[in-house]
């Protein structure tokens, strides 16, 4: 699977640009960051094995770890929608030997829970976005709709509108409806599962009308007619799902949903340690078995800068914050 030369391109002017602000870095912070790393890192994922954050991480820790001369460690700590594995991230010392799988989850949290002991925008320090991955609106193969105008119809011209199965309060697959529901004034109505698994197995068997997951796990139930797709979230069609129009294409200018990922450290880590994480952190995604492995799961490699991977966070955290305020879901 072919990746795109753009991406590669800023990759590669990541790395180089990288490289001559780290070596600056040491010089002037001392022998501390330039021994650093003289043990084993821990990567916290927040969110169970085989998740899509989990592969990522996966993937690119294992190439980091040869570029660190350390084994860079995945584990996994689950529980509120990432939030327990973010604390223990936050409340970790600053030294570079913690770090967390950061995602679109981190951008939500504030706003969804009234009670985080935690500011995610201020306690964490953004360091480069791994990659991003679509979701797709699928729906039972039974429903008479066969693309994004047909939908809408239908949920409008229904009493009861059309229901959408979700893996639970507040997740990508419940806000990237939300958000479509916003945009479109749809009459979508939300049922919440405890799991994802469940959500899609009632689409599939007729109990839920559509569902919005991300692409990975969903493609080989579309490939086998078990799931309809009718559009995905991406500002480009997926190269997983080449056939099938984004949300845009179908008429909803300026859509545009991914469920991204990156690394983040504690806030208060020396910049020569970021830099140094960075430098191998985008190395690895530049590496052409990373980049395989992981456009295999439909994702987009990215390799930002900081300061890039910040302007994202705010930007998403701004636009889900307004969306869950309109919806008016709260989770404890």
């Amino acid at each position: 699977m072919k990746i795109s030369r753009h991406i590669t391109s800023h990759i590669t002017r990541c790395t180089a640009s990288s490289a001559i602000a780290l070596s600056a870095l040491l010089m002037a912070s001392g022998a501390s960051a330039q021994s650093f790393p003289d043990r084993p890192i821990k990567l916290v994922v927040p969110f169970g094995a085989g998740s899509f954050p989990d592969i990522v991480a996966r993937v690119v820790s294992e190439k980091m770890s040869a570029g660190l001369s350390q084994p860079v460690i995945v584990e996994n700590r689950l529980g509120a929608g990432g939030n327990v594995g973010t604390e223990v991230v936050v409340k970790a010392r600053p030294d570079g030997y913690t770090l967390l799988l950061h995602s679109v989850a981190n951008a939500t949290s504030k706003a969804l829970y009234g009670n985080l002991s935690f500011d995610p925008l201020k306690d964490l320090k953004p360091i480069t976005q791994f990659a991003g991955v679509g979701n797709v609106l699928v729906v039972n193969p039974a429903l008479p709709a066969n693309n994004l105008a047909e939908l809408l119809e239908l949920a409008n011209k229904r009493p009861n509108g059309l229901s959408y199965a979700s893996g639970g309060n507040g997740t990508t697959a419940h806000l990237a409806v939300e958000l479509l529901r916003s945009t479109t004034r749809a009459n979508f109505v939300h049922v919440p599962y405890t799991n994802f698994g469940q959500a899609l197995t009632d689409v599939m068997g007729g109990q839920a009308d559509f569902v919005m997951p991300n692409i990975p796990p969903t493609v080989a139930n579309i490939k086998a007619g078990k799931l309809r797709a009718i559009a995905v979230t991406t500002a480009v069609r997926s190269p997983v799902l080449p056939n099938v129009p984004t949300l845009a294409e179908s008429g909803v200018k300026g859509y545009e949903v991914q469920s991204w990922n990156g690394l983040a450290a504690p806030a208060g880590t020396p910049d020569a340690i970021i830099q140094r994480l960075h430098y191998e952190a985008v190395k690895a995604l530049k590496d052409p078995d990373v980049q395989r492995r992981l456009a295999e799961q439909g994702a987009e490699v990215v390799g930002s800068t900081p300061a890039e991977y910040d302007a994202l966070i705010r930007a998403e955290t701004a636009k889900w914050t307004r969306v869950i305020r309109e919806s008016g879901v709260k989770l404890q």
